[in-house]
Parts: structure tokens; C-alpha cells; sequence
């Protein structure tokens, strides 16, 4: 018995299922800090458009983490070897913070609310990182 052509079952491979949920869970903190910012008087005014505009939240976190580790971590990390480790940090923060206010002018009229919804999303950030280090296996475990 054979099938006829076209009839058959077409899946989405499951990795790229598995990306597309982390890219949309980790993406919640963002929409977080849009969302929280956007009831602010008079900082927090949203540009007009449409509903649309929330799917830019699936290509601002990527290019986040990818500029992120390209960038910033290299930055920081020097600056933190040439003064002290925890400014490196504050360095790191800084410029993380930096960079996540100009990949959120999409969503802001005025530069100050798109600094206000990095600053609540990167604390929002904050507890995911966190449950990642502690569920990440150890570097010592072998499969």
C-alpha cells in the first residue's frame, strides 16, 4: 500500500520547535519591562502601529545575547583585568544596559522610556539567570 504524493505527514523538526519556545520564554522579561513602561505618564508613550510590532521582541533578544558575547563581555572583561574585577562587572551591566535601550527604540517615542524598559527587563533577567546556573550540569560530569 502505497501513499499518494502529498499526503504526507510534514513535522516541524523538534529543535527547531525547542529554539523558538526558549527564544519566546526568555523573551517574556522583555515584553515585561515594554509592557511596565508603557503605563509610565508621559516617558513610557508607545509608538503608534500595530500588534505586529510585539514580534520584533523574537529578533531583539538573539541579537542581544549575540552582540552581548561579541561585544560587550570582551569589553568588560578587559576593562575589569586593567582596574578591578567588580568594576568589570558594573562595566558589563553598564553597557548590556546600554545596548538593550537601542534595541528597544523600536517600541519608545522617547529615548528614556526605551532606558526605563531595559532597566526593568534586565532585572527581570536577573532570575532566569540565575535558575540556569543552578540546573546547568557541572563541567566535571561526563554524559
Amino acid at each position: 500500500m502505497t501513499r499518494e504524493p502529498g499526503t504526507g505527514n510534514r513535522h516541524i523538526p523538534i529543535n527547531v520547535l525547542f529554539v523558538l519556545g526558549v527564544v519566546l520564554v526568555v523573551a517574556l522579561p522583555l515584553l515585561v519591562g515594554v509592557l511596565v513602561t508603557g503605563f509610565l505618564p508621559d516617558v513610557g508613550t508607545l509608538r503608534a502601529g500595530s500588534g505586529w510590532r510585539v514580534l520584533h521582541l523574537l529578533w531583539i533578544y538573539p541579537t542581544f545575547v549575540v552582540l552581548l558575547f561579541l561585544l560587550v563581555t570582551p569589553v568588560a572583561r578587559a576593562f575589569g583585568r586593567a582596574t578591578h574585577p567588580a568594576s568589570g562587572v558594573v562595566a558589563e551591566l553598564g553597557l548590556s544596559w546600554l545596548l538593550l535601550t537601542a534595541l528597544l527604540q523600536v517600541y519608545f517615542e522617547q529615548p528614556g522610556g526605551a532606558a526605563i524598559a531595559a532597566a526593568i527587563a534586565l532585572a527581570a533577567l536577573g532570575p532566569f539567570a540565575r535558575l540556569l546556573e543552578r540546573t546547568a550540569p557541572d563541567d566535571d560530569t561526563r554524559p
